[in-house]
């Protein structure tokens, strides 16, 4: 953890180094405050990348880039796949689609509707699945 925070605060990474590290990282033999100093970098540092990420695919999905923006969603699934409170997730479920990969589409919608289940996200999830257009 300290070799981590040396680098994440010695400005001295590169940001996906440290996220994989973190990532990772065994936390059980951590004690109370290795935690809090666990918890506290992971929040802004999986969150930076996140969203650095985030933004990069809907830029990439819009360009019609969608192989880039797939790698940068699959990306945040292995941070953290409930991100942005599921649009990157029906994001992801849209680029499959474009990319006629319907099995991961419904893989991913199976989540939308598993952890967003009566939202937003799951009724434009569904209306995706079903040939609907969505803005």
């Amino acid at each position: 953890l300290v070799a981590i925070m040396e680098k994440y605060y010695g400005g001295n990474y590169a940001v996906s180094e440290v996220v994989d590290e973190l990532v990772a990282m065994e936390t059980k033999s951590l004690g109370e405050t290795g935690k809090q100093v666990y918890d506290n970098l992971c929040a802004t540092v999986l969150q930076e990348e996140c969203e650095t990420l985030f933004n990069e695919a809907k830029t990439s999905y819009e360009a019609s880039a969608i192989k880039t923006a797939v790698g940068k969603l699959e990306r945040i699934m292995q941070i953290n796949e409930k991100y942005a409170d599921g649009q990157a997730m029906l994001l992801l479920m849209n680029a499959y689609k474009v990319q006629g990969e319907a099995e991961k589409a419904n893989e991913i919608y199976q989540k939308i509707i598993e952890f967003y289940a009566e939202t937003e996200v799951a009724s434009q999830a569904a209306a995706v699945m079903h040939g609907e257009t969505t803005e």
